[in-house]
């Protein structure tokens, strides 16, 4: 039976994982009988992410920021006739949101009950969570529930979605994967020839656009300091500043060596795949990452074990799932200790894991991610 409620998909983000966002959600509602349009800054790079047969209307958004959007989106609601908007990331505006909301602001009146999506990274909602920012932010999102401005939130964090239901009665939460799926994959041999990894050393994969806070500079001291360094061939690939960190300047260094492989620029999923497949660990350093990674749903779905820190989300469900091998955040020689320890380990060692991985992989497929986002309006 066909649901003829009209949600409306909304992402005016046109970078990183928000195309696919958007297109996976509209593609999961779509599927499952119910009324989608969207709302993207740039349709091209969301249709690819949609189903075949799925042909949505798209409306393309103007560059529109923070709380811009709620405006932006109200005034969509009337034109396109939809019933709520889904937001496939709040965090675009709800830190500005939550902190007027606080001090008694309100959203635009036509979007009451209708304010819905995905909220990446719920400090707020987070019991974890203290100091005075986080406070106020809390208190903001209180008035607004207590307003009923909220339609539905989804969530990424299990112990979040578990908690935000009794510390807001009422609150209509889920709980979704980060989503990763990998058609198919090429054949490892070749993709670690045609990569350079040499034979017999552990590929560590660091992967995706150059930030600090991914850790690079901490596994490259890491590195450095273990004594099993030359059992390692480091992959590294995405895109970087201008001029280059000095940290890539060393990865740089190290592929002169014939010790690593940078590819300091946007990769198409096809060099994605074969970075996954060539790799034998992918790491996670990130320092003081709060919330979901999606490269460690990536890493489960090409089979591929984790080396990661053990704060927050990603360290838990690494540790929790036995995903692979945690250290202690922000420190270098946790890291080297965890990264000689690997060194050692055999061949048989690493296929131990698959199992696991591949179990963890059906939780966050396309697949999955389809019917948690539906299960949201059962």
């Amino acid at each position: 039976m066909v649901n003829p409620r009209h949600i409306l998909v909304f992402e005016p983000r046109t970078e990183g994982h928000h195309p696919k966002w958007a297109g996976l959600v509209a593609n999961a509602l779509h599927a499952a009988g119910m009324h989608a349009s969207l709302a993207v800054g740039d349709p091209d790079k969301v249709r690819p992410y949609l189903g075949e047969g799925c042909a949505l209307a798209f409306e393309t958004l103007p560059d529109v920021k923070g709380l811009d959007e709620l405006a932006a989106a109200e005034k969509l609601l009337k034109t396109t006739g939809a019933n709520e908007v889904f937001w496939t990331s709040l965090d675009n505006f709800t830190s500005a949101l939550l902190r007027r909301a606080a001090l008694g602001g309100k959203p635009p009146i036509g979007l009451r009950g209708k304010i819905s999506g995905v909220y990446h990274r719920p400090r707020p909602l987070d019991p974890s969570q203290e100091g005075f920012n986080n406070t106020l932010k809390r208190r903001g999102f209180t008035k607004l529930h207590q307003g009923r401005w909220w339609g539905r939130i989804a969530l990424l964090d299990p112990v979040v979605a578990q908690a935000a239901p009794q510390d807001f009665p009422g609150l209509r939460v889920g709980l979704v994967p980060d989503p990763a799926d990998f058609p198919s994959l090429p054949d490892r041999a070749q993709a670690r020839a045609a990569l350079g990894v040499s034979e017999g050393k552990i590929a560590l994969l660091h992967f995706g656009v150059y930030a600090e806070r991914k850790g690079l500079a901490l596994l490259l001291d890491a590195l450095e300091a273990c004594p099993a360094k030359d059992r390692f061939f480091l992959l590294r690939a995405g895109k970087v500043p201008e001029p280059a960190p000095d940290e890539l300047q060393r990865v740089h260094a190290l592929a002169e060596a014939g010790q690593a492989l940078s590819l300091d620029e946007f990769v198409d999923t096809g060099t994605e795949a074969r970075l996954y497949v060539a790799a034998d660990i992918v790491t996670l350093p990130y320092l003081g990452h709060y919330g979901s990674a999606n490269l460690l749903s990536a890493a489960t779905a090409a089979g591929r074990p984790i080396l990661a820190s053990n704060h927050h989300l990603v360290g838990r469900l690494v540790e929790e799932n036995n995903l692979g091998w945690t250290f202690k955040d922000e420190d270098v020689p946790d890291l080297a200790k965890a990264l000689e320890r690997i060194a050692r380990k055999t061949p048989e060692a690493f296929a131990s894991v698959q199992e696991r991985l591949r179990t963890y992989a059906t939780t966050c497929d396309h697949a999955a991610f389809g019917q948690a986002i539906t299960a949201l309006w059962q």
